[in-house]
């Protein structure tokens, strides 16, 4: 069975026609690593943006995040049922694109 918020991300993905990759498991410096809901490509940093329902999962890698190039937030995402495309295009714009311009989402303000 898929978790809900992976099922989360794939609505939001497949609704707005951006990469998600989720679930998303990252090797971090010095051995760890770390298992997210969701990786969403080309907005924030360079890497794009680490997310979680659950901050407390990111929060202790948030150095180690930044070294690598990645943004992150927590506390966003959780079950497909309370997908809000309006709401999900705000964060993204708040976000930033950082793809490459000719694959710029037109819906993005």
């Amino acid at each position: 069975m898929t978790p809900p918020e992976v099922q989360f991300w794939k609505r939001a993905a497949n609704d707005l026609r951006i990469v998600i990759e989720t679930p998303f498991r990252l090797a971090l410096p010095g051995g760890a690593t770390l298992y997210v809901s969701a990786l969403v490509k080309d907005f924030g940093s360079r890497r794009g943006m680490v997310v979680d329902a659950d901050y407390s999962i990111i929060s202790a890698h948030i150095p180690a995040l930044k070294e690598l190039g990645f943004g992150y937030c927590g506390n966003l995402g959780g079950s497909p049922e309370t997908y809000d495309r309006a709401a999900m295009i705000e964060v993204l714009a708040d976000w930033g694109w950082s793809g490459s311009s000719d694959k710029r989402p037109d819906w993005l303000p």
